[in-house]
């Protein structure tokens, strides 16, 4: 739409000005090219130059601020793009820093078995050192002593740590290491200067840095 109304703008001063032209030609052809004719034709043609010169800065004017509005569109649509691309290489290296509960020790036989103790293994596959601020496990599991905080994990390496437990029911299946899924773990960790919360069942999500 501003392309027509520019193309138009341009056909109509052209026009105006082979108007002008003819016109002031033709009245000195009927006036015999007297000297006040000359003179009159002169100003009259002179003042329509003026006015088309003042419509082309116009013109002019409103196309700079089109490209220019273009330009800032193109730079922004940009910056989004960047801010997208990092997000999500962000949450990639996020999702590769992951925390699961392994079964430990325990004692009875089914269906009374009853687990004492459980592993906490923490995996950073990232490329970077993760920081382990805290991790803590949910309501059903509480641990005989306190658990550790700021743990350091470098990049492509596991900590594992087994903690003993107010023993819970178990099944044959979940203890020596093995995977426990009914019971869950929490951690908030610091990833490339970032900070973010995941629980061994659910996805990473970013935290406001403090």
């Amino acid at each position: 739409m501003s392309s027509q109304k520019h193309s138009f703008l341009v056909q109509a001063m052209w026009g105006l000005g082979g108007l002008t032209l003819g016109a002031s030609l033709a009245l000195l052809v009927l006036k015999n090219w007297t000297p006040d004719w000359v003179g009159a034709t002169g100003t009259w043609f002179g003042a329509v130059a003026t006015v088309l010169t003042l419509l082309w800065a116009v013109r002019s004017f409103r196309s700079d601020q089109a490209e220019r509005e273009l330009t800032r569109i193109a730079e922004h649509e940009r910056e989004a793009e960047a801010l997208m691309q990092r997000a999500r290489g962000e949450f990639i290296e996020a999702s590769n820093v992951s925390i699961a509960l392994r079964g430990g020790a325990g004692h009875g036989s089914d269906p009374n078995m009853m687990m004492t103790s459980i592993q906490v293994r923490i995996q950073n596959h990232s490329k970077h050192d993760a920081v382990i601020k805290l991790f803590t496990f949910d309501e059903l599991l509480k641990s005989r002593r306190e658990l550790p905080t700021g743990v350091h994990i470098l990049a492509g390496t596991t900590f594992s740590e087994t903690y003993e437990i107010i023993a819970v029911p178990a099944k044959q299946d979940e203890l020596s290491e093995g995977a426990v899924s009914r019971f869950s773990a929490n951690m908030s960790y610091r990833l490339d200067g970032r900070d973010w919360r995941r629980s061994s069942d659910d996805s990473p999500v970013a935290r406001a840095n403090s």
